[in-house]
């Protein structure tokens, strides 16, 4: 990131705007790369060219199932759904209020119902089945490819690494959140599996297309901040 920042620099006049031209590229690369990892997943489990990978997982993890590993699982998934976003935001909400920057937080909140809309469309589309109902220790309707509960984690946890990372100015706490963020996101998955209502390749899809559709928004929002800094720039010119 620093390499391409400094790269940027010189080509651009206006240094203060190098953040954001730096973001967007890097974020757009990282889309791209989802993309094509997300569409490839997408055409194996279509071929059905992973059911060995995953029946092999999900037996391994199935093995592994206790009473207090179960129920820890089951609180993950909760926390990885609507209910558990329901319940999250709001405190999310007023933590940016206190710090006078209300509008990251709707940021995240539409970033968020927009992630679950179009996995909606992406499992409509697609229309996998979910695993067999023996294996299932949770209730899961709808069908199962990609997850939407991966992906939604990616979606909010990601974005919130992404404002820790900006805004955050102490390394121990800044780190700290992000640690923690990528836990959240790899337990919500995991769980998922355990409690048996996905396939792994459900949760890969899942990471890979809610991390397309982070970047997708972070584009946005800094050519949104880019063209106010533009407006800012040529009105002191003027």
């Amino acid at each position: 990131m620093r390499k391409l920042t400094e790269l940027l620099k010189q080509y651009i006049n206006d240094y203060k705007l190098v953040p954001q031209y730096s973001t967007i590229l890097f974020a757009f690369m990282v889309m791209i790369v989802s993309l094509i990892c997300f569409f490839s997943i997408t055409d194996l489990v279509t071929d059905n060219e992973l059911k060995h990978y995953d029946d092999v997982v999900i037996a391994h993890i199935i093995a592994e199932r206790t009473p207090n590993l179960t129920a820890f699982m089951k609180s993950m998934t909760f926390i990885g759904n609507s209910v558990g976003y329901f319940l999250l935001v709001p405190i999310v909400t007023v933590f940016f209020i206190i710090r006078k920057n209300w509008r990251i937080s709707l940021e995240i909140t539409i970033v968020l119902i927009l992630s679950s809309g179009l996995n909606v469309v992406l499992k409509r589309i697609i229309s996998r089945p979910r695993p067999p109902e023996i294996n299932r220790l949770v209730f899961a309707d709808f069908t199962s490819f990609p997850s939407g509960h991966a992906m939604s984690a990616i979606t909010f946890y990601g974005f919130i690494i992404y404002l820790s990372y900006l805004l955050i100015k102490k390394y121990w706490l800044k780190y700290s959140v992000i640690i923690i963020c990528c836990l959240m996101v790899l337990l919500i998955g995991f769980s998922r599996v355990y409690l048996g209502v996905h396939y792994p390749s459900d949760i890969l899809a899942g990471y890979f297309a809610g991390i397309a559709w982070l970047m997708f928004c972070i584009i946005i929002l800094n050519l949104i901040t880019l063209r106010k800094l533009k407006i800012e720039n040529s009105s002191k010119l003027t």
